[in-house]
C-alpha cells in the first residue's frame, strides 16, 4: 500500500511531496448515463487523463465502476473517491452517508491508486454549515470515520469552502482569468482569515492549523460556443480553439503560481448533458489539439513531478 499523509502543508506520497494534477472526472456517458458503457470504455478515459498531462482524477459525485480503480492502479492514475451528497439535512441522508462512505472503503480498501476520500461536496444538504453546529458535527464525522476504517488515506471532508476538520484546504474558483485567479490567492493568511470569493473558508470557531495542505480543487469550466442556449460555461462561451487555450493557459499558469498550493483540479474532462465544459466531447473524443494542451499542463519550470 502507498502511503499518503499531509504535513506541514504538504501533500505526502511515501513521504516525498506530490504535486496533484487533476481533472474533474463525473464519469458519464449519453449511451448509459452514469453506468459505465464497458471496461474498456474506463481504461480509455484513464488513458485521456493520463496523455492530456493530469497525473490524477477527482471523481466527482460517484464512487465509480471497480474497472477504474483496477486501470488506475495498472496505469498509474492517482484518484480521489467522492461520495455523492445528498439535497437534504435529514437522518435519513446522514446514515446513507455513513453507509455508503463505509461501503466504499470495504470495497477499495486495496486499491493503491486512492489517495484520498471525498464526503462532502461544497457544503451541499448543509446550507447553514458555517454557523450550525448540528450541522459542522455531522461534516466533521466523516472525516473520523474515514480515519478510523482507513487510516492510510487524506480527506477533503467538506471540499470548496466552509471548513470543519480536514487534512485538505480545497477551495473551488472559477475566475474568469488567471490575473484574477492570482489575485483571489496572492496570500494563504488572508484567505484563512476571510473568505474565498462568496463563501467563508472556514466554519464559524474554525481555522487554519498550519498543517492542512492547500489545493485549488475546482477552477476552470470553459465551454465552447455551440449555439445551444441550454448548455453552459462560467463567464461566457469561448469562440474557438485558439480562444480555449488563451483562457486555459492564463488559468492554469495562475493556478501553477501560486506558492503555497499543492496543486489543482480542473473541470472537467468530458461535456456532461448540457455542462459543454469538458475537454473531451459528450462521446470522448478531444476538442482540442491535444500535445499543445499537455504542454500547457505540465509545469515547463520543471518545478513539479
Amino acid at each position: 500500500m502507498r502511503k499518503n499523509q499531509v504535513a506541514d502543508g504538504c501533500v505526502l506520497l511515501n513521504n516525498k511531496p506530490i504535486y496533484q494534477r487533476l481533472v474533474l472526472d463525473q464519469g458519464y456517458w449519453p449511451e448509459s448515463l452514469i453506468t459505465t458503457p464497458s471496461a474498456d470504455a474506463i481504461k480509455t478515459d484513464i488513458e485521456w487523463t493520463l496523455k492530456l498531462g493530469y497525473n490524477g482524477a477527482r471523481k466527482h459525485q460517484k464512487l465509480e465502476d471497480p474497472w477504474y480503480y483496477y486501470w488506475a492502479d495498472k496505469l498509474g492514475l492517482l484518484v480521489w473517491e467522492e461520495v455523492p451528497s445528498a439535497y437534504e439535512f435529514t437522518e435519513e441522508a446522514i446514515i446513507n452517508t455513513i453507509e455508503t462512505l463505509t461501503g466504499g472503503i470495504e470495497r477499495d480498501f486495496n486499491h493503491p491508486s486512492i489517495i484520498t476520500w471525498v464526503p462532502v461536496n461544497e457544503s451541499w444538504s448543509m446550507d447553514r454549515l458555517y454557523s450550525n453546529k448540528q450541522m459542522q458535527a455531522c461534516a466533521n464525522m466523516p472525516y473520523y470515520q474515514v480515519k478510523a476504517l482507513d487510516g492510510s488515506r487524506i480527506v477533503s471532508t467538506n471540499d470548496g469552502w466552509e471548513f470543519v476538520q480536514s487534512d485538505i484546504f480545497g477551495l473551488h474558483d472559477y475566475a474568469a482569468t488567471g490575473d484574477v485567479l492570482a489575485k483571489h490567492f496572492a496570500s494563504r493568511e488572508e484567505i484563512t482569515k476571510h473568505s474565498c470569493v462568496h463563501r467563508m473558508v472556514y466554519c464559524d470557531g474554525k481555522e487554519w492549523t498550519g498543517n492542512e495542505a492547500f489545493l485549488l480543487t475546482e477552477y476552470g469550466d470553459i465551454a465552447f460556443e455551440d449555439k445551444s442556449s441550454s448548455s453552459w460555461g462560467y463567464h461566457g462561451k469561448v469562440s474557438d480553439e485558439e480562444a480555449f487555450f488563451e483562457r486555459y493557459q492564463s488559468l492554469t499558469n495562475a493556478a501553477h503560481a501560486i506558492p503555497y498550493c499543492q496543486g489543482y483540479v480542473y473541470t472537467q474532462l468530458t461535456d456532461v448533458e448540457q455542462e459543454q465544459n469538458g475537454i473531451l466531447s459528450p462521446d470522448h473524443k478531444s476538442k482540442v489539439d491535444v500535445e499543445r494542451f499537455r504542454s500547457l499542463t505540465l509545469n515547463p519550470e520543471g518545478r513539479y513531478q
